[in-house]
């Protein structure tokens, strides 16, 4: 549904106008296999309008570990070598968005879009 929610009839491909996303129905078969979902109840659900979303959206893309900032412990490994908590953030911080920068092609185009 998502993105294609409300067209008529079976939709069996649809794709966008630069071929960037694709979706095709490769094939349908009956199963006895039982779908298990993960065990969710350590988290809420919380309902967002899309305006809420682009902006939370948008501050995640600019400082994904915000929500931790000052949550890591300082510690020392064991090699004997001691960092505090703010270089361990800053250095997973900076993985998280390196690997942000390489996702640039969600179908959501335009929350890449600068403001």
């Amino acid at each position: 549904p998502y993105k294609f929610s409300g067209l008529p009839g079976l939709i069996l491909k649809i794709q966008d106008v630069g071929l960037n996303h694709i979706f095709e129905l490769k094939g349908v078969k009956n199963t006895d296999d039982k779908t298990a979902y993960p065990d969710l109840n350590n988290f809420r659900t919380v309902e967002v309008t899309y305006p809420q979303f682009v902006k939370v959206y948008s501050n995640y893309r600019i400082s994904p570990m915000s929500d931790l900032i000052g949550k890591y412990p300082d510690i020392t490994d064991s090699n004997g070598v001691f960092r505090t908590g703010a270089e361990i953030f800053r250095s997973n911080e900076k993985i998280a968005l390196e690997n942000l920068s390489k996702d640039n092609n969600i179908i959501e185009i335009n929350l890449l879009k600068k403001k």
